[in-house]
């Protein structure tokens, strides 16, 4: 009997029908390596693009890297399969949604996408292995990013493509409109080739788009959190506006305890923030395309300063108004495809501390503006692509102290030309495919003090090899250079006789590589990246035989192991997991520093989260662990014990007619855990958020 069901077996597989066929490209070209699914069984083309298959299901299956996926029915394949090309982003970029089609800055160093949706941006910031936010959990307060840890000035922050970074200076992300992002780009390696003067650890670029649904939220919260935001969009045949209006106040008055006096449950006071947000976006798509964006933001931020200094800070504030505009332009010209980018930014802020307790009675305004132009060519053959352009930025800055008019500094600029010249291939080497970038760039800064830096050249080198077969193997690798120039304050800042600045001042620089390797099969992965940055001409502020000031006295080398990855535990839930081991030493060749560990650097991190998305709910959980951190540069201060944190997230969306609803709760550190990112500056223990919002939707 055994036999005969064996015979059976065998003469139904030699009934079953086999085909031969070939997979050819949009241009009639073979395509070798396609792998087709036939039921359970893999087949693969050969350098000619033919296959030969055996039927074992209704359908099959072609994937290749770099091609649309195409699923065909088994009783109607041709003879000839044709697969479409798709624009597939690169490896040690992560980001967040789907970008521009023009000018992707992740097509120009090694990444990966994550798509998250709008309302889980700070999440997804946040869940990032190599990001760390500062000021986490109280609505409004200033936010920096640092990437791989190191310092948040390092961190190019830009805005649909355009730098927000003063010169040498952290960015608030907190001034952004970060109501109207819907996606955010995040790269970790060396990328001033790429960016220009900041990108040392690298860029976040958060990108605004639209259309997006007419739209009304609101939230609540801890600490006397409350937000109400209003967008209203249109969109013609070939003409799109969008206005956006947003509201924030909190008191921000958490509890916390006081590691100097010894006193437990203190409030935080003098810490509320109020913001004020209005945005419109125009556009127009023809055979030219053009965008207009204006964003303009109101705010009024108590600064408490930290808790060893409450007394000199205990009614000090920082008010004022900032103006952005952009206006982005591009087309095609026979093969040629361009685009020019506008942008002109605004900034007033006033600092009083005139009504505080303490001796620090200071009032001062500062003006700061930023205008210049983007524009780049975009030649595309094949699989060759080359992208030339040049880049103009001028910033002015001006101080007035009104309690001491000695202190002011007088309206000074900085003008940087640049050049740049990006460049992409990709080869097929049966049965792998590599793909190879080369990004280069020359800055010309210019002073109006006549004391000139330096001209500088950057480059950024990336190379991926790929090989896709029932899992998908990635190895590649990056080196690049980047350098960031002094900041206003650096240069120029006048404090009496106690500070002064140095004009004399050199940019700092940095120069790394990156290796990274991943495997995965359908939605799972996992990914181990290395990466080693040295740094040179660092700024420090030192205490000469007169006064303190700034000089390019330090040098640093770090290097970092991370290991994320993603498990698919079925079509509904997800595990993610990340861990990072840094290195972070000071080469200044001082005594008192030389090979200790970085300020704030973190020696660890940990992350742990699980992820659930059933039809119109969402939920996650997540679990942080970071390691201990030095305050003080000689260590004196001793070091930040490591903490960890829980957080949990619940949403649920449903839609009635035209109408979505969608209701939201967010859970900070549930474990209502009393730590320090900074030293003598607490961060909040448990708190909340929920919130409301309704779409209109056009179909």
């Amino acid at each position: 009997m055994k036999r005969i069901w064996l015979i059976a077996v065998i003469f139904s597989v030699l009934l079953l029908p086999a085909r031969t066929l070939r997979v050819v490209d949009t241009a009639n070209r073979p395509i070798p390596g396609v792998i087709i699914k036939s039921g359970e069984q893999i087949y693969l083309s050969n350098e000619k693009g033919v296959a030969e298959i055996e039927i074992y299901s209704d359908s099959l299956q072609f994937s290749r890297l770099g091609y649309e996926k195409l699923t065909l029915a088994s009783s109607e394949i041709p003879s000839v399969v044709q697969l479409q090309r798709q624009s597939v982003p690169s490896a040690g970029v992560k980001v967040i949604s789907i970008l521009p089609k023009t000018q992707e800055l992740a097509n120009l160093a090694n990444g990966r996408i994550i798509k998250v949706q709008n309302q889980d941006l700070q999440s997804a910031l946040q869940a990032e292995t190599e990001l760390q936010i500062s000021q986490s959990g109280t609505d409004s307060s200033k936010q920096t990013i640092s990437i791989g840890g190191l310092d948040p000035k390092y961190s190019l922050i830009m805005l649909n493509g355009i730098p927000m970074n003063r010169s040498g200076q952290e960015f608030d992300i907190s001034t952004l409109p970060l109501e109207m992002v819907s996606e955010v780009e995040v790269i970790t390696t060396n990328a001033g080739a790429i960016g220009g003067s900041g990108a040392v650890g690298g860029i976040v670029n958060f990108i605004t788009q639209y259309p997006q649904p007419c739209s009304f939220q609101s939230s609540f919260g801890s600490f006397d959190h409350y937000k109400n935001q209003l967008q209203i969009n249109h969109n013609f045949p070939k003409f799109q506006i969008g206005i956006n209006a947003a509201y924030t106040t909190a008191q921000n008055d958490f509890t916390y305890d006081n590691q100097l006096s010894g006193e437990e449950n203190l409030k935080r006071k003098n810490n509320a923030k109020k913001m004020f947000d209005v945005g419109l976006q125009l556009g127009w798509n023809s055979n030219s395309q053009w965008a207009l964006k204006t964003f303009y933001q109101k705010y009024h931020k108590q600064l408490p300063g930290n808790i060893g200094s409450l007394t000199q800070f205990d009614r000090c504030f920082l008010e004022g108004e900032s103006l952005k505009n952009m206006l982005n332009l591009n087309g095609e010209i026979g093969e040629i495809s361009w685009e020019s980018r506008f942008f002109q930014l605004h900034e007033f802020s006033r600092y009083d501390n005139s009504k505080s307790s303490g001796i620090l009675n200071t009032v001062g305004k500062n003006f700061y503006n930023r205008y210049g132009n983007k524009s780049s060519l975009v030649w595309q053959k094949e699989e060759i692509k080359v992208e030339p352009g040049v880049e103009i930025i001028k910033q002015d800055f001006e101080y007035k102290e009104l309690t001491a008019e000695v202190n002011s500094v007088p309206q000074t600029s900085m003008t940087n030309y640049a050049a740049f010249l990006h460049l992409q291939n990709k080869w097929l080497l049966f049965p792998c495919e590599f793909t190879g970038k080369l990004s280069l760039r020359h800055d010309i800064p210019q002073r109006s003090d006549s004391l000139d830096f330096q001209a500088f050249s950057s480059y950024h080198l990336s190379g991926k090899l790929e090989y896709e077969n029932i899992l998908q193997y990635a190895v590649g690798a990056s080196w690049g250079n980047s350098y960031l120039l002094p900041s206003f304050y650096d240069l120029y800042w006048k404090g009496g006789l106690a500070t002064a600045g140095n004009p004399n001042l050199k940019p700092e620089k940095s120069r790394g590589y990156q290796l990274f390797s991943q495997i995965s099969y359908h939605d799972s992965y996992a990914k181990f990246t290395y990466s080693c940055k040295k740094l040179e001409d660092s700024i420090y502020w030192y205490k000469s035989l007169l006064s303190w000031k700034p000089g390019n006295i330090g040098g640093a080398e770090v290097s970092s192991y991370n290991l994320e990855s993603k498990i698919a535990l079925c079509s509904w839930a997800k595990l993610h997991f990340s861990w990072q081991r840094n290195f972070a030493y000071d080469r200044s060749g001082n005594s008192a520093y030389e090979g200790k560990f970085l300020t704030y650097f973190p020696n660890y991190k940990t992350k742990l989260g699980l992820h659930f998305n059933i039809e119109n709910f969402q939920s996650h959980v997540s679990y942080q662990r970071t390691g201990k951190r030095w305050p003080s540069r000689d260590h004196l201060w001793g070091y930040l014990p490591a903490y960890e944190t829980v957080d949990a997230a619940v949403s649920y969306r449903i839609r009635i007619g035209k109408f979505a609803l969608s209701s939201n709760l967010q859970l900070n550190n549930l474990l209502n855990t009393k730590y320090q990112k900074y030293l003598l500056n607490p961060e909040p223990g448990f708190n909340w958020q929920a919130g409301m919002k309704i779409e209109l939707k056009e179909s």
